[in-house]
């Protein structure tokens, strides 16, 4: 006698999946956030959660709250995450994440060195101590995304 064993899926799952699918025919559609995109490139690769978790070294818990939304993706695992589905990483990131990943520290002190400001007048600016504003410019801190959209605002050059 013969056993045989088969995974299962979740009927709820592949539901969510098809109306996610139907709701989002092409990325241009999706929402501006990194939740979105890795649910949408997910989906469109018939992919389970578990699946994309295992090959980034981490756990499905974990790879769920980043379709749900947290403040931060580390580096190391969206570019696993990137390779595991095909896609560039910029492609998967939003405006936030590429600034964290590709040299926040230049941008800061770009900002600070056009308003001719000191560490201290910048960071009154934005409530904080002058180590913090020292700790963004060399990468030892990251900037939160409250913070950066008022950067960006700044850089703009409009008033906050």
């Amino acid at each position: 006698m013969f056993i045989c064993r088969f995974r299962l899926l979740q009927p709820r799952t592949l539901g969510q999946m098809e109306l996610f699918n139907l709701q989002y025919k092409s990325p241009e559609e999706l929402p501006n956030t990194v939740p979105a995109r890795l649910r949408y490139y997910r989906t469109q690769r018939s992919l389970l959660q578990s699946q994309v978790a295992e090959y980034a070294g981490i756990d499905r818990t974990n790879y769920n709250a980043y379709e749900h939304g947290i403040n931060y993706y580390p580096l190391d695992v969206m570019k696993k995450i990137a390779e595991y589905l095909k896609v560039d990483l910029f492609t998967l990131i939003d405006d936030y994440h590429a600034f964290t990943y590709e040299g926040q520290g230049q941008v800061v002190r770009d900002i600070r060195g056009g308003l001719n400001l000191s560490r201290r007048d910048f960071a009154s600016l934005f409530h904080v101590h002058p180590s913090t504003v020292k700790d963004w410019e060399n990468e030892y801190t990251r900037v939160m995304p409250d913070t950066w959209r008022r950067l960006v605002e700044m850089e703009q050059g409009i008033e906050v």
